[in-house]
């Protein structure tokens, strides 16, 4: 069960916090030379990699372990990274992301 506490920024940095005790999952991005990242999660010990679309220069890719998405990045791709996030944050089956990610192509 995970803590509705989130964890203090001294233990957090120190790597002494509960990494069950995050209701979320880690997100940033980054413009550089006109190009956004985005990430949503941690692609640390990933085993497996999905690319849920590639066209010119945008990319989205899934990143999995265990059979389980562990992190979805993406370039030039607006809000869809965010729209990841749920199944992240829930260490949803990579067969749910790339369900999403066909429901998506056909919206």
């Amino acid at each position: 069960m995970r803590s509705s506490k989130a964890p203090s920024r001294p233990a957090t940095l120190l790597g002494t916090h509960d990494p069950g005790g995050f209701l979320s999952a880690p997100y940033f991005w980054s413009d550089q030379y006109r190009m956004r990242l985005q990430s949503v999660g941690s692609a640390a010990g990933y085993d497996e990699i999905e690319v849920l679309e590639k066209d010119g220069e945008k990319l989205l890719v899934a990143y999995g372990k265990a059979g389980r998405v562990v992190s979805v990045a993406g370039l030039h791709t607006g809000t869809a990274v965010m729209s990841y996030r749920r199944l992240v944050t829930e260490s949803a089956t990579m067969d749910a992301v790339r369900q999403q990610a066909r429901e998506a192509l056909t919206k």
